[in-house]
This record gives structure tokens, C-alpha cells and sequence, in this order.
């Protein structure tokens, strides 16, 4: 199997050993905390903020497939929500770890209250909240629990995907539009095949329970004004960014990259479908207020740097994707013309292009039935989730849409 293009060099790191009593008793797998291996050669007393920047190396042993699944469903958060850290996948020998990047003064939200946690909901608190609640479905994440959430200046972040991608993309067939109105609720329908499930603290291992957030946080005007502008950035995504962004990963050649891309495409394609049925999105795609905010996504887009630091969004993208907010607005608003976003060219450096890599370095444990034991439960049981799939998303046709 042809090493995907996310692996980065393990020398460019150095442990720092010293700082892990700061995060005592706060990992599931064995972790070290590293930083960027300074330059032999810079200028006296200055030193990049690259290089001061701490990374959380975690250990996920041989299974260079699971580590695939986090890196690209982190950074495809990162891709929509700038504001997350970036992840990277590095490898020792036949060890591989995933690198992510520490989030300024992140603060769980587990170490809150239920009822302190409501409030922040309820009163604005917890900005972005209404975004990562959809994006998580793209990106099938069965782990979304409060210990993994947190703010980071001041903005709601995720942490360790570890178990995304293991809800079986058949599933988003049962997808309604009530379960997105219902959000920040489970949408129940995706855990009916799932039992060691947990969606912002609502587990589904051996009974169903209450959810965590009122009913009332549903009908918060912030709140859905978020979950309508991730839908927006969903229904805008084209084909061909997809693609590049999968590319920019994992190469074609890769035995992994049709289950990342047609992951990727097929929960897209039903989310873009359901979000024209909702009324509130409707509203909120015709409203003066989301020309800016779209402007604000086409600029992140095009300042989004992969892996391999070029910019993944070419000018060709852009314009489709404006020609796609267009005729969205167009269809939605029930008019026959709606004037199109005239957006400043911008230059934006050479498409990225994945590299080939040696088929000599190989996962040995890649869809593999057995499960090493320092996975914790949910890793076990998401890692056989994704093997049972592997093995029949060729043989599947994608959902009626």
C-alpha cells in the first residue's frame, strides 16, 4: 500500500518529556508532548513561533489506518473551521502517531457544569457549537463527548478524531431534516447499529438517555444561525474540492482513498440535499448578512495550506463555488435571477499535487482483524466498525438522494 502524503518526517520533532505532569491522567493512549526541531542555522536570539508551538504526539501503534481516519477528518474540520489545530500523521519504524497541535488555553467543556453549560449555551458562550454539531456528521464521528470539546480563545474546538469515519455511510440514507432541526440532539437514526456511541454526552451503550442540551438551545437564534452557516459552507462544496482535499491526504493510487472520498462525497451530497428543505436555511441563504460570511469562507479556503503547505483551493475552485452560492440563492430565494458576489481575484499559489510515494512502506495491520490492546474501548469497537466497512463499501451503492 503507497504511504499517504500526511506522514511527516518523525526527526522533525524533539520530546519534551519535562512538561507531561502538566497533563497528567488527561490522555487514553500512551501520548508525548513534542515540538518543532529548531534549525541548525537562524538568526541569534529569534526564534519562530513555530518552533514554540507544543504538538501532542499520541501512539496508535501499527494501525496506520486509524491514523489516516483522524488526520483527514481533523483537518477537513480545519478545512470549514479554521479556528481548529491542525493534525499530522508521523511514523517510527512500523509505529505510527498522530501529531496534533495544542489549542491556546483549551478548557473542556466536561470540566463545566450541566447547569454552567446550559447557561453558556443558552447565553452565547459557546461560539462555533452549531457548526461542529454538522460537520461531525460529515465526518461520522461517533466520540463526540464534552471531554473532547473545549474553548480555545474563545471559540468551541474538537479533539482527537480517533473514532471518526466509523459510522457506516448507509446510515445517512435515515437522515432527516428533523434530525438537523433538532440538533445539538443526537440525530438517533445513525445509532441504532452503533451501541458504544456518545454525542455531546448522550450515550447510547446499553439504553438510550436524556440528551444533555434543552430542547430550548435548538431554537437559539445563534445557534442555528451557526448550524445554517455550516450548512451554507456544505452546500457549496464542489466535487472537485473534495477530491483535492482527499488528494491532498492520501493519493489516489492509495488503497484507502475511494473509502475517504466517497465518505466525504456521498454524507455531503445528503446533508446538501436535506438543507434545502429546511426553512430556517432557506431564510438564511437569501439574507444580506451571508454575502459577507461567504466572502469570509472563500478567504479561508484559499489561505487553507495542506500538509505539504500549498494552498490547496485554486481560482477555478473559487469561482465554482461562487457560482454555486449563486445558483443556490437563485433556487432557494424562488426568483429568477439573484445578482452574483463579485469577490477580488486573489492570488492563490499552485494547486497541490500529491506525491507518489514507495509501496515498500506499508501498514501491516491495515483493515486487520485484530486489534492491539492498548486501544481503549471505543478505538476497539470504531476500529471494527471500520473493518467491517472496508470490506463492503465497494459492494455498496450510495443512498437514494
Amino acid at each position: 500500500m503507497l504511504s499517504p502524503t500526511i506522514i511527516k518526517p518523525i526527526d522533525k520533532f524533539i520530546p519534551i518529556e519535562t512538561l507531561l505532569e502538566n497533563y497528567k491522567n488527561q490522555f487514553s493512549h500512551d501520548t508525548t508532548i513534542v515540538k518543532k526541531k529548531e534549525p541548525t542555522k537562524r538568526q541569534a536570539n529569534t526564534i519562530a513561533d513555530k518552533y514554540m508551538h507544543l504538538w501532542f504526539k499520541k501512539n496508535i501503534n501499527s494501525c496506520l489506518f486509524l491514523g489516516i481516519a483522524e488526520t483527514i477528518a481533523q483537518e477537513f474540520l480545519r478545512f470549514m473551521i479554521p479556528e481548529q489545530p491542525k493534525t499530522r500523521l508521523t511514523q517510527e519504524n512500523q509505529t505510527y502517531y498522530v501529531l496534533s497541535k495544542n489549542a491556546p488555553e483549551f478548557n473542556e467543556l466536561f470540566n463545566l457544569s450541566k447547569p454552567a453549560l446550559t447557561f453558556k449555551a443558552q447565553n452565547n458562550e459557546l461560539p462555533g457549537l452549531g457548526e461542529l454539531a454538522v460537520l461531525c456528521l460529515i465526518i461520522g464521528e461517533i466520540d463526540l463527548k464534552l471531554a473532547n470539546i473545549g474553548l480555545s480563545n474563545g471559540r468551541v474546538i474538537k479533539i482527537d478524531g480517533g473514532c471518526c469515519f466509523s459510522v457506516p455511510f448507509f446510515r445517512y440514507a435515515f437522515l432527516t431534516t428533523q434530525d438537523i432541526e433538532n440538533l445539538p440532539n443526537c440525530p438517533t437514526p445513525l445509532t441504532s447499529s452503533i451501541r458504544d456511541f456518545n454525542w455531546l454526552d448522550t450515550r447510547y451503550d446499553k439504553a438510550e438517555r436524556p440528551a444533555y442540551f434543552s430542547a430550548e438551545l435548538q431554537q437559539n437564534t445563534n445557534f442555528r444561525h451557526e448550524v445554517n452557516l455550516a450548512l451554507l459552507k456544505i452546500c457549496t462544496l464542489t466535487p472537485q474540492i473534495l477530491k483535492k482535499f482527499t488528494t491532498a491526504y492520501i493519493p489516489e493510487e492509495n488503497a484507502t482513498y475511494s473509502f475517504f472520498y466517497q465518505y466525504l462525497t456521498i454524507t455531503t451530497a445528503k446533508l446538501q440535499k436535506l438543507a434545502r428543505q429546511i426553512p430556517s436555511f432557506r431564510s438564511f441563504i437569501i439574507s444580506h448578512e451571508t454575502n459577507k460570511l461567504f466572502e469570509q469562507h472563500l478567504n479561508n479556503l484559499a489561505n487553507f495550506c495542506s500538509a505539504k503547505k500549498l494552498s490547496l483551493i485554486s481560482y477555478s475552485d473559487i469561482s465554482q463555488t461562487q457560482k454555486k452560492f449563486t445558483e443556490l440563492r437563485t433556487e432557494l430565494s424562488g426568483q429568477t435571477a439573484v445578482a452574483a458576489i463579485t469577490f477580488p481575484q486573489r492570488a492563490i499559489s499552485p494547486v497541490l499535487t500529491p506525491a507518489i510515494y514507495s509501496p515498500s512502506v506499508s501498514s501491516p495491520c491495515f483493515f486487520s482483524q485484530s486489534t492491539p490492546p492498548e486501544l481503549t474501548k471505543t478505538q476497539r469497537r470504531g476500529m471494527m466498525v471500520l473493518t467491517e466497512l472496508s470490506d463492503s463499501f465497494q459492494e455498496k451503492s450510495p443512498p437514494a438522494s
